[in-house]
C-alpha cells in the first residue's frame, strides 16, 4: 500500500455560496470550493478502509500466531532445561560410577604389582587373615552379580532414551524457530503486525 498524501490547497477557507432560494428563517445555498488545487491528496474510498481493515484483521492474525509460536518456543525451551539437568545429573552419576571403577582398578594394578595378593571383604568389612578353604556365598554373588548387571544396563537405556528425546526436542526448537523466522520475515514484507506502519498519516478532511 502507497504512502497517503494530503491535499495542498491556495486559500483552503475561501468558499463560493450560491443562495438558491430563502424565506424570514431558511435559506438554502450552494456552497462549492473557491480555492485552488495545488497538490491533489490521497483520495479516501471505501475500497481504501476495506484494504485497511483487512490488513488489521490480518494483522491481529499474524500477532496472535507470532505469540502462540513464542509460546511453545518458551515451553519447548524449558522443557529442554530440564531435560539438560536431568542428562547433567546422570552424566555425574555416571562419573562417580567410573570414578569408582578406576580406583578399584588402580588398586588391584597396585597389588598385582607390588605382589599383594588378594584382598578379601566380608559383609563390606576387609579382613587382613582369612581361611583359605572359605568360599563366597555363591547366591550372595549371583545376586550380586545380577543386581549390578541390571542396574548398569538400567542406566544405559536411560542414556540412551535421554539423547534421544533431547534430540527430540532439539528438533522441536529448530521447527520453531523456523517458524519465529517466518514471521518476522512476513512482518518486514509488510503482510504482518506491523505492516500499516508504512502509513505515514491519513487525511479524513
Amino acid at each position: 500500500m502507497e504512502n497517503f498524501i494530503d491535499e495542498v490547497r491556495d486559500e483552503p477557507n475561501k468558499m463560493n455560496i450560491k443562495i438558491l432560494s430563502q424565506s424570514a428563517d431558511t435559506i438554502i445555498a450552494e456552497i462549492t470550493p473557491a480555492y485552488k488545487v495545488s497538490v491533489a491528496g490521497t483520495p479516501i474510498t471505501a475500497n481504501i478502509m476495506n484494504e485497511i481493515k483487512n490488513m488489521l484483521e490480518q494483522s491481529e492474525v499474524n500477532s496472535s500466531n507470532a505469540k502462540a509460536t513464542s509460546q511453545q518456543a518458551q515451553s519447548l525451551a524449558s522443557s529442554a532445561e530440564q531435560k539438560s539437568t536431568t542428562a547433567l545429573t546422570t552424566a555425574q552419576t555416571a562419573q562417580e560410577v567410573a570414578q569408582i571403577a578406576k580406583t578399584q582398578s588402580d588398586e588391584t594394578m597396585k597389588q598385582v604389582v607390588e605382589k599383594m595378593g588378594s584382598k578379601v571383604f566380608s559383609s563390606g568389612e576387609y579382613i587382613s587373615s582369612f581361611d583359605a578353604d572359605t568360599k563366597v556365598n555363591k547366591t550372595e554373588y549371583e545376586t550380586n552379580k545380577t543386581t549390578t548387571d541390571e542396574s548398569l544396563a538400567s542406566l544405559q537405556t536411560q542414556i540412551n532414551e535421554l539423547t534421544q528425546s533431547m534430540q527430540t526436542k532439539i528438533d522441536e526448537i529448530t521447527q520453531v524457530l523456523q517458524e519465529i523466522q517466518t514471521e518476522i520475515a512476513n512482518m518486514k514484507a509488510g503482510v504482518s503486525v506491523f505492516s500499516l506502519l508504512k502509513a505515514n498519516s491519513i487525511d479524513l478532511v
